[in-house]
């Protein structure tokens, strides 16, 4: 979707003649085109829960695009008023609210994103204008400029996760003590992540080193982090009372703790 006032790139095979069409006809059906046709929609400002999320585009150099559903729950949004947007840290680099497409017969999130240096981490969080809530999405995108993710076709689907709260953001890669401690069923392990995000793994051992689970193998989001571990294997399998270990690795980090389990 192109705007007034905001600049755009096309790049061509060559640069003889031809016609541009955005975005490209369905195979069958009517073109899809995007028309936000709720009566009800209420820009942000009459919406007394709505974020303000904005976004200086003169001030980047550079932009990439994603074509997007927003899923909340177990469906996807189709109301006008919800919204998604892009941060680096807490910093706005993108906000877009979901538009009926027709020829697809679904409502799209078409999210340009701003920035200026290539590898950026970009955390996703969207807000669902009926419950008044804002959410973290799992899903997150690494910055290259004129990238574009997703089509209208085949959208990137970004999946409502756990309510964000405005905490103060770690100042370092952290590994917290597990609770409770011994434990018998289940037990929670709280890690840091830095503004800065990065890839992290957490993963328990036994004793003689033999890896048994592995918590989490991916590049996090800022914040404050737990994972639960049920005391079985990678295999699915109930492992034995006794003594563990998790190791929790991220750049320029490693930690190692120790728990019991009794059953």
């Amino acid at each position: 979707m192109m705007e007034p006032g905001k600049g755009y790139k096309l790049h061509l095979a060559s640069g003889t003649g031809g016609s541009f069409i955005y975005p490209p006809p369905a195979k069958s059906g009517p073109p899809a085109v995007a028309t936000g046709s709720d009566p009800d929609v209420k820009t942000p400002e009459l919406l007394e829960s709505a974020p303000s999320w904005s976004v200086n585009y003169h001030a980047y150099q550079h932009n990439m695009t994603a074509t997007a559903v927003l899923k909340i729950g177990d469906s996807e949004s189709i109301d006008e008023n919800d919204m998604v947007g892009a941060f680096v840290g807490n910093e706005c680099r993108g906000a877009a609210r979901p538009l009926y497409v027709d020829g697809v017969g679904r409502y799209e999130i078409f999210l340009m994103v701003c920035g200026n240096d290539a590898g950026e981490l970009v955390s996703l969080r969207a807000f669902d204008a009926n419950a008044g809530l804002v959410y973290d999405i799992t899903k997150q995108l690494t910055f290259e400029p004129d990238k574009v993710a997703g089509s209208v076709h085949e959208p990137v689907v970004l999946t409502a996760g756990d309510v964000w709260t405005d905490e103060v953001l770690p100042a370092a890669f952290a590994l917290g003590r597990n609770c409770p401690n011994p434990f018998n069923a289940t037990t929670k392990i709280a890690y840091d992540v830095p503004a800065a995000g990065g890839h992290v793994t957490l993963r328990i051992y036994e004793v003689s080193g033999r890896l048994v689970r592995t918590l989490a193998d991916r590049v996090e989001t800022p914040g404050k982090k737990t994972a639960i571990w049920d005391g079985h294997s990678n295999q699915g399998q109930r492992v034995a009372s006794g003594v563990y270990f998790f190791r929790m690795t991220a750049p320029g980090f490693e930690k190692t703790s120790r728990m019991v389990m009794m059953k």
